[in-house]
């Protein structure tokens, strides 16, 4: 037996998606549809935060406890921040939003807002906790300096070194006489130190070699504690795979580019700190049991594959004040719930940006933007509405592509152009209202392929065109409305594939009748002539 090929695919996009919430411990039964995947997420184990139901404002410690959590109502009512934490070894910097941010993004921007501690060691030194085993005895530290470092390895043995250029690594090697659990202290004696790892096979604490080998001492780091005078920059934790906290204290620097957080499986929480205005690359790609993240109040732009595959990550802010947005920001973030977007941004070019978000249920676009790109919301299957803004001028190829849960969307008539498939296995849409600008002329290859809720559809007389495939499967289609006078060209009988048998197409009303005949007779429209009545009088 043929499988059709729409059922195919519909098979192939569960299969992923239950592969994925299985490999990361979550419930899936038996006999289940793609309808409920977002429930099936929901069973995934995380870290995230404790509560987050019902509140608007949660204050999170480095390690991602929740500290306080306010509804938006109570906390307009506060005159300040709540009491920073405290904690042996480490000095509280204050939180990484204002009061005043705070109040703005709850205002301008609505949803949750994560704010996160900030801290510096109480040593001034840059801390490391490290456990070696008897294969990884002889680390080097990777880093770059500017001024000079004196570097406690943590079993009564010193280096210092002294170099003048921040941008390129530094590599000091250490013999341990023992296996076990060690601290290294880096103390800043002069300028500025920072961690610095222009190779993609080591982390910061490597083998003497650069080979794909000397990874292996990147996952005996577990926690980092940044002190005085030492910086963040490409591939700083890059696979530090068991690391599992960072603390940062307030920075002065400004841009974070490159992996600085990638292949970190065992992170859960991080609380990126204010002067941070600028983030990109890969920044959190792979951080697998993130389960919350705190950007800071001051940020501005972010890009790139930022948040890319962070499964358990629920929650994100995205400040009010980002000008820039790029890149396939969360792809794959199976279980982020909520993203809203603010109209501060002016710079939107995100392919991808929401692919794979199976529990995404609310999304909201920032006013301005004149494009929704490919595959925006690709497999979406917990998204039930989206508001298109009315300056959008195109839909790029497979924007909702499987978006089981879509029941209806308002195109804007400032929308020209919808490309192929951008509805294409939405099999919940019953309502889909199509732009009336003279611009808007082509139904393209599978716009509503399989679109199987659907019931009724108005066909503006701007279109003159339908290509492919682009109704069928419409299998609860009940009425076509055309309002074109003469019939748009059909580049195919494949069109209607699949349409009831009691469906009916309307066409405009002619007292001659002269436009039904024009419709029953046009190629490949008369494949559909017994299907044809005018509009009623």
């Amino acid at each position: 037996m043929t499988i059709p090929e729409e059922f195919s695919r519909i098979i192939h996009a569960r299969g992923s998606a239950y592969a994925a919430i299985a490999a990361k411990g979550g419930t899936v039964g038996d006999h289940v549809t793609i309808e409920d995947v977002a429930d099936c997420i929901t069973s995934i184990p995380t870290s995230g935060l404790n509560n987050g139901v019902g509140d608007d404002v949660i204050f999170i410690d480095y390690d991602g406890t929740e500290i306080a959590a306010f509804s938006a109502e109570e906390f307009r009512l506060l005159n300040s921040l709540p009491p920073n934490p405290s904690h042996a070894g480490l000095i509280a910097q204050g939180w990484n939003w204002t009061l005043e941010q705070i109040n703005n993004q709850l205002t301008k921007v609505g949803g949750k807002v994560i704010v996160g501690q900030m801290y510096v060691t109480e040593s001034g030194m840059t801390e490391i906790d490290i456990t070696l085993t008897e294969d990884t005895k002889s680390p080097s530290l990777i880093f770059g300096v500017n001024g000079t470092v004196v570097i406690d390895w943590g079993d009564g043995s010193s280096d210092t070194d002294t170099y003048n250029n921040t941008g390129s690594t530094r590599n000091i090697a250490h013999e341990y006489a023992n296996a076990g659990n060690y601290t290294i202290k880096i103390n800043v004696t002069s300028g500025v130190g920072a961690f610095y790892n222009s190779s993609g096979y080591n982390t910061i604490l490597s083998g003497n070699a650069y080979t794909y080998g000397n990874m292996a001492y990147g996952s005996k780091i577990k926690a980092v504690r940044i002190g005085n005078n030492w910086e963040l920059r490409r591939n700083s934790f890059s696979r530090c795979s068991s690391l599992e906290t960072v603390t940062m204290p307030n920075s002065a620097y400004a841009e974070w580019e490159g992996s600085i957080f990638e292949y970190c499986y065992a992170l859960k929480a991080i609380v990126i700190p204010t002067g941070i205005t600028y983030a990109r690359g890969n920044m959190c790609w792979h951080c697998y049991s993130l389960g919350c993240i705190s950007l800071p109040g001051t940020l501005t732009m972010f890009g790139g594959n930022v948040f890319r595959e962070c499964y358990s990550l629920k929650y994100i802010t995205v400040p009010y004040g980002v000008t820039q947005i790029s890149g396939t920001s969360f792809y794959l973030c199976h279980s982020i719930q909520s993203i809203r977007l603010p109209d501060t941004i002016t710079t939107f070019e995100c392919t991808q940006m929401c692919d794979g978000c199976y529990a995404l249920n609310e999304f909201v676009f920032p006013n301005g933007i004149t494009k929704i790109y490919n595959k925006t919301f690709y497999n979406c299957g917990a998204l039930k509405s989206v508001v298109i803004p009315n300056t959008v001028e195109s839909i790029d190829s497979s924007a909702f592509y499987n978006c089981s849960s879509l029941e209806s969307i308002v195109i804007p008539n400032s929308v020209k152009n919808i490309a192929n498939d951008v509805f294409d296995l939405c099999i919940g849409l019953k309502s889909v209202v199509l732009p009336t600008n003279e611009e808007f002329y082509t139904i393209k290859g599978s716009l509503f392929l399989s679109c199987r809720s659907l019931s009724k559809l108005t066909i503006p007389s701007s279109v003159d065109g339908i290509n492919g495939q682009a109704f069928k499967g419409c299998n609860s289609m009940k009425e076509y409305h055309f309002l074109r006078t003469s019939p748009p060209t059909l580049s195919a009988t494949t069109a209607f594939d699949n349409i009831p048998s009691d469906c009916i197409i309307y066409v405009p009303y002619s007292s001659d009748h002269s436009i039904l005949t024009a419709y029953q007779t046009a190629t490949n429209w008369s494949t559909y002539a017994s299907y044809m009545q005018e509009e009623p009088q």
